[in-house]
């Protein structure tokens, strides 16, 4: 008898401790908060990436991108462009390319075709 009067009122400190059940919360509140968070900027963790690329330059003023003067399209600038839109990149991170320590290798050079 002894055991079952100890078995219950450790049950009744128990319960004491226990915050209560909080009901207030409706389903649209949840809903509401979900949708938030959908709509917020997904945050992904940074990785490291390399992209090979080819291109024709036609049309275009050289491939490095010059932020003084957009008036030149530059392969760089369809590439940020594309990135941004694609989701890979942060809008922010397009217009200063330092945040994503962006980095580039080209060659200059014409294909030799040998005939």
């Amino acid at each position: 008898m002894s055991s079952k009067m100890t078995e219950d009122s450790s049950d009744a400190q128990i319960k004491a401790l226990k915050r209560p059940a909080d009901d207030t919360h409706t389903e649209t509140e949840y809903e509401d908060k979900k949708l938030k968070t959908d709509q917020d900027e997904r945050k992904y963790s940074k990785k490291k990436v390399a992209l090979l690329m080819a291109y024709s330059g036609k049309g275009y003023y050289g491939m490095q991108r010059n932020a003084k003067n957009s008036q030149f399209r530059t392969i760089e600038d369809e590439l940020v462009t594309a990135l941004v839109r694609a989701g890979c990149i942060p809008e922010g991170h397009g217009d200063d390319m330092k945040k994503m320590s962006f980095q580039r290798c080209a060659r200059t050079d014409k294909v030799n075709i040998l005939t």
